[in-house]
C-alpha cells in the first residue's frame, strides 16, 4: 500500500508538467502570432501572387491571340469570341475575386487594367491583415460602441453580397467552369459571414463597455 501510494505522486507531478508545459508552448505561440505584422505579410504576399498571375495572363493572352491570327490566315472569319475564358483567370477569380469586382468597372478578362488589379489586391489583404491583427491584439478586450458609419457600412456590404450569392445560385453555373462557380460562391458566402456576424457584434449590448466603465 505505501509502494502503491508513493508511487502515484511522481506521475501527478509528470502530468503536471506536460500541462504546464503545453499551456506555455499555446501561450507563447499566441503572444508569437500576436507580434507577427499580418498586414504586411498578407499584402505582400498576396501583391507578389497577384503580380505573378497578371503576367502568366498577359503570356496565355498573347498565346491565345497569336492562334486567332493563324486562324484568320488560314480564311477563318473570326471576329470576336463569346465563351472564352482564360485559365490564369480563372485563379486570379480563386485567389483575388474582390480585387477582380474591384476593377471590374475598368474592364474584365481581357480589357482588365491588371496593375489596377495587382493595386486592388494589395490594399484588400491589407485590410485582411489589419482586421486579423486587430483580432488578435483585441481578443479580450471590451468592443467599442460602433459607429454610424460602420453600421452603414457593413449593412451595405451585407447586402450586396448576399445579392450577388442569391443571384449566383439562382442562375446556376450556366457556361462558367464548375471551379469558377465554386469559388465565386464561397467568396460571397464569405463575405455574407463576415459582414453578418460584424452587425451582430456590433449589435449585442453584451460587447458594448457600461457607462460605468466609460465614465470611470
Amino acid at each position: 500500500m505505501f509502494y502503491g501510494a508513493h508511487a502515484q505522486f511522481p506521475v501527478s507531478n509528470l502530468l503536471r508538467t506536460r500541462f504546464s508545459a503545453t499551456e506555455g508552448s499555446d501561450l507563447s505561440l499566441s503572444s508569437k502570432l500576436k507580434t507577427l505584422s499580418w498586414r504586411w505579410i498578407l499584402s505582400i504576399s498576396q501583391v507578389a501572387l497577384a503580380l505573378a498571375l497578371s503576367l502568366m495572363l498577359a503570356a496565355e493572352l498573347k498565346v491565345h491571340n497569336s492562334q486567332l491570327d493563324v486562324a484568320r490566315a488560314q480564311g477563318w472569319n473570326l471576329r470576336m469570341e463569346f465563351d472564352y475564358m482564360p485559365h490564369t483567370f480563372v485563379w486570379m477569380v480563386v485567389f483575388d475575386f474582390p480585387a477582380i469586382v474591384a476593377a471590374a468597372p475598368f474592364g474584365i478578362a481581357h480589357a482588365m487594367p491588371r496593375p489596377l488589379f495587382v493595386l486592388f489586391a494589395g490594399f484588400f489583404w491589407y485590410w485582411c491583415g489589419r482586421g486579423l491583427e486587430r483580432r488578435l491584439k483585441r481578443m479580450d478586450e471590451m468592443h467599442k460602441r460602433p459607429r454610424i458609419v460602420v453600421l452603414i457600412l457593413n449593412g451595405l456590404g451585407l447586402i450586396c453580397a448576399f445579392a450577388l450569392l442569391v443571384s449566383l445560385l439562382w442562375t446556376g453555373r450556366g457556361a462558367s467552369g464548375l471551379i469558377l462557380f465554386v469559388s465565386t460562391v464561397g467568396w460571397c458566402a464569405a463575405f455574407v459571414a463576415y459582414f453578418g456576424s460584424t452587425l451582430t457584434r456590433c449589435w449585442l449590448p453584451a460587447n458594448w463597455p457600461s457607462r460605468k466603465n466609460t465614465s470611470s
